[in-house]
């Protein structure tokens, strides 16, 4: 359904994107596609957003800066320090404005594929999970037992967003306020569901 926008977006990696990069996003897109049949998400969406998650990924940073400027959001705090972290915002507004993508879906799949934020749907968990959890990672090996452990989306979700968060304070990095509150919202949950 996609093939042409897959197409050209190919052409534009070749040009803006490292090839190492490149793979990880093809990872990401068969994964996401696996993912999502299974879990009755739409897998050629997913591969789609799967495959164009990191389109900005290696722009520089005053066109990151710029381009995620463009989706009315202003930046948060740790995206100004970081804005290394605004690269999928920046790769939302290029899906829309340069292939045309206006499902909303997609377009937030791609924008909030790094920090997750609460109401995320279906589409947007698969590759968030995808991105962290294709075996093209180097920790992959540390955290693949959570597809192996838990047989539901949201269950796999949770676990993903649990290690992830894990991984960032691990590496002495800042986690984002949105994978914070998602973090507490689901602990909250599970508490009260005790």
């Amino acid at each position: 359904m996609y093939n042409m926008i897959i197409e050209k977006i190919t052409d534009y990696l070749k040009e803006n994107q490292k090839k190492e990069r490149t793979a990880h996003s093809r990872n990401v897109a068969v994964f996401a596609s696996e993912l999502a049949e299974k879990f009755g998400v739409d897998k050629d969406k997913a591969y789609l957003a799967g495959f164009s998650h990191d389109l900005a990924r290696d722009l520089p940073e005053a066109s990151v800066r710029s381009l995620a400027g463009r989706d009315g959001l202003p930046p948060g705090d740790l995206e100004n320090k970081y804005p290394v972290l605004l690269h999928g915002r920046a790769g939302a507004v290029i899906l829309s404005e340069k292939f045309g993508v206006t499902d909303p879906d997609i377009l937030n799949a791609v924008r909030w594929h790094t920090s997750a934020r609460p109401g995320l749907s279906d589409l947007e968990k698969v590759i968030y999970i995808a991105d962290f959890l294709e075996p093209g990672r180097y920790y992959h090996d540390k955290v693949s037992y959570i597809l192996e452990k838990f047989s539901s989306l949201d269950d796999i979700f949770k676990e993903t967003l649990c290690a992830r968060r894990t991984h960032l304070i691990e590496k002495n990095k800042t986690v984002s306020a949105e994978t914070e509150i998602l973090y507490r919202q689901l602990c909250a949950a599970e508490v009260r569901n005790e």
